[in-house]
């Protein structure tokens, strides 16, 4: 008896599905579910950002660095839990020295890749990614 690929007889919808909700509405679902450049790009900038909290965490309480604020010099301090990806590259930017050694890299590659990083989260926060 062979065996078969059962993936290979599913084939997925072409055009919209239409998907019920919980109050009874409907919606049209439109294909592709595959992951583009966009989606791959906010999981980057989600896992950045988590993996630089505990490090923006030590410098703002525990090595006397400024915490980032928002609007500014007068707006209010981004506490901890609350860092995004655009505070945490622009804290980075003004403590280069600081996170380079942290993360044990240099400062042109640490300057190199918090400018593509945000320059790309910009991007992708005015929709101007392409493609």
């Amino acid at each position: 008896m062979s065996r078969q690929n059962p993936s290979k007889h599913i084939m997925p919808p072409v055009g919209p599905v239409t998907v019920e909700t919980e109050t009874g509405e409907d919606f049209a679902l439109y294909f592709p579910w595959e992951l583009n450049n966009t989606d791959y790009l906010r999981r980057v900038l989600a896992h950045v950002t988590f993996a630089l909290k505990p490090i923006y965490e030590t410098a703002v309480t525990c090595d006397g660095i400024a915490r980032m604020k928002t609007g500014g010099q007068s707006g209010q301090e981004v506490e901890p839990n609350d860092l995004d990806s655009y505070y945490a590259l622009r804290h980075i930017e003004t403590n280069l020295e600081y996170y380079a050694t942290k993360l044990r890299l240099t400062s042109d590659l640490m300057k190199d890749t918090v400018q593509w990083l945000k320059e790309a989260r910009n991007k992708l926060a005015h929709e101007s990614l392409q493609g």
